[in-house]
């Protein structure tokens, strides 16, 4: 019997492959509107937060100036602008080698797939438009950061996808993510399973010392690690 009724995945980083292009959006957003040229080491340190919104904000503070609202939301509208067209259409998109499989593996086993994401609903929607995952039937049910009251690193949008799935043991579902927001999401939420994993926006060194289950080096390491 499989130790999970659910796993929750995060999307970039974890399950899709970007080439980095969060940190790069975000570079060029900063940039262009608040005239900051930040280091990618400094944005991918946000990158886990919440919404992408606070972690403009963020950055701002961190530099001295004013996150005032309108700043923010022009930022973001120019990141989310940049995200769109870069999910859609540039061919560096795709999924992290072996997910469809491990997503159908899944649910084989009897396993709901829930996907959750610090992007909103119309970034999510071009990701998975854009691998098929949704025409394939490959996962249960999704959730982003919008759709919530609070987002990572607060437990909601896994008690969401709870409840899209029919999942009532919070001990039986596992997070997968590869930012420290994740693994603090579910261990918020109470997840019997946190997974770390070191292919995505972070180094082993800096997910080794969070409060994860087991950190994962290697996409194969997930079969053995979820019960499969």
């Amino acid at each position: 019997m499989n130790p999970f009724d659910l796993i929750v995945f995060d999307l970039a980083g974890t399950t899709v492959h970007d080439g980095h292009s969060v940190a790069w959006a975000m570079g060029e957003a900063m940039k262009n509107h608040t005239k900051l040229d930040l280091p990618r080491s400094e944005i991918n340190s946000v990158m886990g937060m919440a919404t992408k919104p606070l972690a403009i904000a963020e950055l701002l503070k961190r530099n001295n100036r004013t996150p005032d609202n309108e700043l923010v939301q022009s930022t973001y509208a120019a990141f989310e602008d940049l995200m769109l067209n870069y999910y859609r259409n540039h061919p560096d998109v795709r999924e992290i080698e072996g997910t469809s499989e491990l997503f159908a593996a899944l649910k084989h086993a009897g396993v709901k797939v829930g996907l959750d994401t610090a992007f909103n609903r119309s970034i999510g929607d071009a990701i998975f438009d854009r691998l098929g995952w949704r025409t394939k039937g490959l996962f249960d049910a999704t959730c982003t950061a919008d759709e919530v009251r609070e987002g990572r690193p607060a437990p909601y949008m896994i008690y969401r996808l709870m409840e899209a799935t029919g999942a009532k043991d919070i001990s039986r579902v596992a997070k997968v993510g590869d930012t420290p927001a994740d693994i603090l999401q579910g261990r918020n939420a109470g997840c019997g399973a946190v997974y770390a994993v070191a292919w995505g926006a972070n180094p082993p060194e800096k997910l080794a010392p969070l409060p994860s289950t087991r950190l994962l080096l290697k996409p194969g390491e997930l079969y053995a690690a979820l019960g499969l």
